[in-house]
C-alpha cells in the first residue's frame, strides 16, 4: 500500500461555510440542549495534491438552554381535600338522601401538571325525616 503525502499550502486558506439550522431540542418537554453545525469549505485546488489550511474554529455549536414545545408536568399526584358536611336531607318527609363532597386539589406548594385524583369526589346516603302527625 503506497502513502500519498500532501504539502500544506498557506495561501489556500479553508473557509466555514453557513452554520446550519439548529437541531431540535434533546428533550420533549423543559430544558435540554440542542446543537448546529457547518462544514469547513477548502478553497479551489488547482494542482492535484495540495492541501489548504484547516478551518480555525468549532464545526460544531452547542445551545445547552433550549426549551421544548411542551411544558413538564410533575409528578406530584393531586390529593383529595377534606369532606365537605352532609347536606340536608333531600326529603320533607319520608325518605330521601344526603350528599356530601371533596375537592380534588394540587398538592403545596401547587404544580401545573398534576395527576387528578382517584376515586369518588361525593358519596350519598339515604335519610329519612320523621313525618308530623
Amino acid at each position: 500500500m503506497s502513502a500519498k503525502f500532501y504539502y500544506y499550502d498557506n495561501d489556500r486558506t479553508s473557509s466555514w461555510g453557513d452554520w446550519l439550522q439548529w437541531g431540535q431540542c434533546s428533550v420533549t418537554c423543559g430544558q435540554g440542549e440542542r446543537s448546529r453545525s457547518r462544514t469547513c469549505n477548502p478553497p479551489n485546488v488547482n494542482e492535484a495534491g495540495s492541501c489548504a489550511s484547516t478551518c480555525v474554529g468549532d464545526a460544531t455549536q452547542f445551545d445547552d438552554f433550549c426549551l421544548a414545545t411542551q411544558r413538564c408536568c410533575a409528578s406530584k399526584d393531586k390529593v383529595w381535600g377534606s369532606w365537605q358536611p352532609w347536606s340536608s336531607c333531600s326529603a320533607i318527609c319520608g325518605e330521601g338522601s344526603k350528599a356530601r363532597s371533596r375537592p380534588c386539589v394540587n398538592p403545596d406548594p401547587p404544580y401545573d401538571c398534576t395527576v387528578p385524583c382517584s376515586g369518588l369526589s361525593g358519596s350519598a346516603v339515604r335519610c329519612s325525616v320523621c313525618c308530623g302527625v
